[in-house]
């Protein structure tokens, strides 16, 4: 009996320090999410965090930046609950604007009309779900719905990697003579970050049944979107591979439908550095004209494996290599871009309809590859095969002067 009460006692004790650490475990990580998210976009503050035992309420007040408005604020209220192994909070939102969180209650026809669930344990492991409920709203001009929308996670504070999860039915509504639907989204993700550094692996499936958007007699859709794609850093950080895998089973423009589109490219060796600059000059064409110089000159791998479409004319297809040797200055390839010719290996293959080249739009500049021998004309379909190599430019079989 003595040894049943210590063995008892001895559980109890574990029991109650692992709820102990966990409430101390769950304060922490929250402080410590909200040091890590403070940037010029998003700011976290914790307004109050009330801790007992057994659990713990939490008020946090986040603004997010818009541009040409006022901050969005919201109120997050955390029910936290403490067990041995694992803390679990659910979290109320609310926006500080009472008159714009009427609207929101009232579009979604709930006070909670958005709501998450978190879990973190010992083990440095946190998974969550967040819940978006449906919404509605018609008037005699406008009608708009939405879908439940819901969103799953999980990440591990300890390696740094994680992925999400979203599932959103769609949408649909009408302006005036505007009709939109966006039907069955799903996204999968995931990242790692890379050691010692602020780098991320990350690879992403993303499926859509439909997109749509008919305005009097003009309708615009694509259905069957399945896009996909990774980027990886190399083990010395210094150069980024990725590979784009997308497909469109049918796009309709008007009267034209383009089916069984195909974009499957892969890009290797590119300089980190120079890469990560281009994406943050996107704003200034002029600093972006100069990135994007700097990048191509530090060289890389190009592989268009597949591009694809049944068009209207016909099929159309195309694949491309190229290996771009670094070497080159940057300056000269923004004055001169064929200078990259004496720095570049590779081949391309061109397949084009015959019936392409009526188009008035495009027929003219055809016309002309077929008059130069850039085109040949072979089986109702105009082709193209080339090659560079050291320089020299090979067309349908033809050694082309540079």
């Amino acid at each position: 009996m003595k040894k049943l009460i210590i063995v008892l006692v001895a559980v109890f004790c574990v029991l109650f320090s692992g709820v102990y650490f966990v409430g101390e475990m769950a304060k922490t990580e929250i402080q410590k999410e909200i040091n890590q998210s403070n940037n010029s976009l998003l700011t976290m503050e914790l307004l109050s965090y009330q801790k007992s035992f057994f659990s713990a309420k939490a008020e946090m007040k986040i603004s997010i930046e818009l541009e040409g408005q006022a901050p969005l604020q919201v109120f997050v209220h955390s029910d936290i609950s403490h067990y041995p192994y694992k803390a679990l909070l659910v979290n109320h939102i609310n926006l500080v604007d009472p008159v714009l969180e009427k609207k929101m209650a009232i579009f979604f026809k709930a006070k909670d009309w958005l709501v998450s669930q978190e879990e973190i344990n010992l083990l440095g492991n946190m998974s969550g779900k967040i819940a978006l409920a449906k919404g509605e709203f018609i008037s005699e001009t406008e009608r708009f719905n939405t879908a439940p929308l819901n969103l799953a996670y999980e990440y591990n504070v300890n390696e740094k990697k994680g992925s999400f999860d979203i599932n959103w039915a769609g949408l649909e509504g009408n302006i005036y003579d505007e009709t939109f639907v966006v039907k069955d989204l799903s996204l999968q993700a995931s990242f790692a970050q890379v050691n010692n550094s602020d780098l991320v692996d990350y690879q992403y499936h993303l499926e859509v049944e439909q997109l749509e958007f008919v305005k009097a007699l003009h309708r615009l859709s694509t259905k069957g979107i399945v896009l996909e794609g990774e980027s990886k850093i190399s083990t010395d950080q210094l150069t980024v591979n990725s590979e784009t895998n997308w497909k469109v089973e049918e796009f309709e423009n008007g009267p034209e439908i383009f089916l069984n589109n195909h974009i499957d490219l892969s890009l290797s060796e590119l300089n980190l550095i120079a890469l990560t600059k281009l994406k943050s000059s996107f704003e200034d064409t002029t600093l972006m004209r100069q990135a994007f110089g700097h990048l191509v000159s530090l060289g890389a791998i190009i592989d268009l494996k597949t591009l694809y479409s049944e068009t209207p004319w016909g099929e159309v297809s195309s694949q491309l290599k190229m290996n771009i040797q670094a070497g080159v200055a940057s300056d000269e390839v923004l004055s001169n871009p064929l200078v990259l010719i004496d720095y570049t290996n590779g081949e391309l293959n061109l397949s084009l309809p015959k019936k392409l080249s009526e188009q008035a739009d495009v027929g003219g500049l055809l016309q002309v590859g077929i008059l130069t021998g850039v085109l040949k004309d072979q089986n109702e379909a105009l082709v193209l095969e080339s090659s560079l190599d050291r320089g020299e430019l090979t067309v349908n079989g033809n050694v082309l002067p540079l």
